[in-house]
């Protein structure tokens, strides 16, 4: 890494300043020694110059040795400079042809500064600008080594964080398992239990169809005692029918009374409504005869007839509530 070096810097400043100063005084030696002039003033003179020269000739070989010794501290400086700039190429290899290209400009400033002092101006300015961009890269280079800390914390958070979802994870797996480990025996004794109520359905379904299998050879044998008791009662009923209805017949034929000028053959269809025992509510003309007197005077007979006569059985009696027959007294 490069460094700034004050004594360096000053000491670089005063060599120029010292070298511009020869100069200048060997100008003016060689200004006055251009017009010679002849006399004591004349020797006097040269002799100046001489003394002058050897000062100069004395000063110039001292600053020479001084530039070499310069030039050897800035080679030493430079070849510090080179070695902290490898280790810098050595940290980030991205800078090595920047760098390589500064050691360029500083070796051609260094030819430059054997040829004139403005160069030395320049490569002081260089050397500034190089200075700056050391601590620039040391800024930049902190940072890195900022960048590189933080990274590590965060590769160990990291790691922390994996190591947390490590333990996490196993610890769902073991859930997991243990989760599984329950829905199993839960589906075997789920399934344990659906077999015992589908063995229990199907018992219960043969129960139920023994059941209905027994009811409906129940309502079979039930429909046809009903039917047998139906088809009894009709017997029973029909026979009622044939018995009483003529029964009936006669006794409102005994009933009637024939009308003055009604002739003979005369039929009328009467329906009769009567209540319990045979007592007749009402009676009205279904099929008429043609001859209001002989249909009114059937139906005085019928009244004058009540109590009808009518089965004693009530079942067979209720059927009797509601006849209808044909009134033929002439027959």
């Amino acid at each position: 890494m490069l460094r700034f070096n004050p004594v360096k810097a000053r000491y670089m400043a005063y060599s120029l300043g010292l070298h511009a100063a020869v100069v200048a005084s060997l100008t003016v030696s060689l200004s006055f020694t251009s017009t010679p002039s002849s006399g004591p003033q004349a020797e006097e003179a040269i002799q100046a110059v001489a003394v002058s020269e050897a000062e100069v000739k004395a000063e110039m070989e001292r600053l020479e040795q001084q530039r070499s010794q310069e030039r050897d501290q800035r080679e030493e400086a430079l070849e510090e400079l080179r070695q902290q700039a490898e280790e810098i190429k050595q940290q980030k290899a991205a800078e090595e042809k920047r760098l390589a290209e500064i050691r360029e400009q500083r070796e051609q400033a260094e030819r430059e500064r054997q040829a004139k002092a403005e160069a030395e101006r320049k490569e002081q300015q260089r050397l500034e600008e190089l200075r700056e961009q050391q601590a620039k890269e040391q800024a930049e280079l902190e940072a890195l080594k900022k960048k590189q800390a933080e990274e590590a914390e965060a590769r160990r958070k990291e790691q922390e964080r994996l190591e947390q979802a490590r333990r996490e994870r196993e610890r769902l797996e073991q859930q997991r398992k243990e989760e599984q480990a329950r829905l199993e025996r839960k589906r075997k004794e789920e399934q344990e239990r659906l077999e015992q109520a589908r063995k229990e359905r199907e018992e219960a379904e043969k129960r139920r169809r023994a059941e209905e299998a027994r009811k409906a050879q129940a309502e079979r044998e039930a429909q046809m005692r009903a039917q047998l008791e139906a088809e009894e009662r009709q017997r029973q009923v029909q026979s009622a029918m044939n018995q009483y209805i003529p029964a009936i017949r006669r006794r409102v034929t005994q009933s009637w009374l024939r009308p003055s000028g009604v002739p003979e053959g005369l039929e009328v269809t009467l329906r009769v409504q009567m209540a319990a025992a045979g007592m007749v509510r009402n009676v009205s003309v279904v099929d008429s005869s043609g001859n209001s007197a002989f249909d009114n005077s059937a139906i005085r007979a019928v009244e004058k007839a009540s109590p009808l006569p009518v089965p004693s059985d009530p079942d067979i009696a209720r059927q009797f509530r509601d006849i209808t027959f044909v009134f033929k007294p002439d027959e």
